[in-house]
């Protein structure tokens, strides 16, 4: 089972679940369960993002929203935004790309500075 975590973007953080529980129901949308009470929430406060399920070299979890730094067999070593689970598991599941290694360097909403990394480093292509 995948899990999800959710970033505060009025409080500029990502939600304990010591505080807060969250679920996403089937049609994508998000409630709070905060006092025995279920709150569907609209706009854009909560900003939920699935994990794809797999771990970087140091066991750390990779989200949608993380940047990587793609180690490759090749020697053309890559930032990476992870913008959907999809095209991630795509590259990741195949040997073309030639990944050798992975390391999540952070995320793109405690740390905005990291999307300028991934435009400026790729010169070369996956």
């Amino acid at each position: 089972m995948l899990g999800f975590r959710v970033w505060d973007t009025e409080n500029y953080e990502f939600c304990e679940n010591t505080d807060q529980e969250f679920y996403i129901d089937r049609i994508g949308y998000l409630y709070e369960l905060y006092k025995r009470s279920l709150i569907k929430h609209k706009g854009t406060r909560y900003i939920p993002m699935q994990s794809t399920g797999i771990y970087d070299w140091q066991d750390k979890p990779i989200y949608e929203g993380d940047v990587l730094f793609l180690y490759r067999k090749t020697g053309n070593n890559i930032y990476y935004l992870v913008e959907n689970i999809k095209d991630f598991l795509i590259i990741y599941g195949q040997d073309y790309y030639n990944i050798e290694e992975i390391s999540n360097d952070g995320n793109i909403y405690e740390c905005p500075a990291l999307l300028e990394r991934v435009k400026n480093d790729n010169t070369d292509e996956l």
